[in-house]
């Protein structure tokens, strides 16, 4: 019950700050705030955050939730300002830039070495595991019912392999580690480990495993 309340709660407080934020930035007579894109989205993530946490509901959950009604505006008939919404493609794209460089330079200042070193074996059988043994079965029980995307062979084994772990995982261990969650440098040792050898080992062959699969798609050049 209290897991419905704090993240129903989020979601709840998120949809209508996001609505609204939209409104106030939208075509018609609700835009008085219309140029503003990326300055209301601020307001509103911030906003939607306070009043969840003043109320005792999820204030991640409620972030979450204005950035889907953001990113969703036809659902909600929401008719944004063309001028307004490449502004703001432009803001997020930063933004997210700005914020991917920090989560890494935090999560790299938390990196124990010595924890590293003392439990690197284990480490790398987890990993393992995860790359060749869970990515393959999720990858396996999920794309293959998904009937309109009409997935190949070759590409659901390169979906088997092409996932590298970035910055969701970094921010989580990092959560844990400010929340003082017990054993939270060993996890996050191992999850810096997974990154680093994820990016370089599966990212670094991902181009030729496609050519390998014939997926790669050769660019078009126009000759005038």
């Amino acid at each position: 019950m209290d897991l419905l309340k704090t993240a129903g709660g989020g979601v709840l407080v998120g949809a209508v700050v996001g609505y609204v934020g939209n409104q106030l930035v939208c075509e018609g007579k609700l835009g008085v705030c219309r140029g503003f894109t990326a300055e209301m989205a601020i307001a509103s993530v911030l906003g939607a955050y306070v009043i969840s946490l003043y109320i005792g509901v999820s204030g991640f959950m409620a972030a979450f939730t204005v950035g889907m009604v953001c990113g969703n505006k036809s659902l909600f008939n929401i008719k944004a300002v063309e001028e307004s919404r490449v502004t703001h493609a432009i803001f997020k794209d930063v933004t997210i830039s700005i914020i991917r460089m920090l989560i890494f330079m935090l999560l790299g200042i938390q990196m124990n070495f010595g924890i590293i070193a003392q439990y690197w074996g284990e480490a790398l059988i987890l990993i393992m595991a995860f790359v060749f043994v869970v990515r393959p079965v999720s990858v396996l029980l999920t794309v293959p019912f998904d009937r309109k995307a009409k997935w190949n062979i070759r590409e659901i084994v390169y979906l088997c392999w092409i996932r590298e772990t970035g910055v969701i995982p970094a921010a989580l261990a990092g959560l844990l580690i400010t929340m003082n969650i017990p054993n939270a440098e060993l996890i996050s040792a191992v999850t810096s480990m997974a990154i680093i050898i994820t990016l370089t080992f599966q990212a670094s062959t991902a181009k030729y495993f496609a050519r390998v699969l014939r997926l790669e798609i050769e660019p078009k050049i126009n000759v005038k």
